[in-house]
């Protein structure tokens, strides 16, 4: 891994954690993603590790996709939650 690939991933899945607000789907997406930056940073040996890893991660992943695709999937709250008055 280069850290421009590194980064590159990164910066993916945090800019689709904020927007989406799903942990999975910004996995996946980065993941999906991580082949293409290691094509364009790397060789073409380090993209196939990576679309190997995707693939894989795609299969593990099966039922956060159908849960994403029923629209159950649990979203990320980065809002703090208020304290209960006793």
């Amino acid at each position: 891994i280069t850290p421009v690939t590194g980064f590159l991933t990164c910066l993916t899945w945090l800019s689709m954690a904020i927007i989406k607000h799903y942990s999975s789907l910004s996995a996946l997406t980065a993941l999906a993603l991580a082949p293409i930056y290691a094509l364009a940073f790397n060789t073409g040996t380090a993209a196939l590790f990576y679309l190997a890893l995707a693939v894989l991660s795609f299969y593990r992943h099966r039922a956060n996709i159908q849960r994403l695709w029923n629209g159950t999937e649990t979203k990320i709250n980065l809002k703090k939650k208020a304290k209960k008055k006793v």
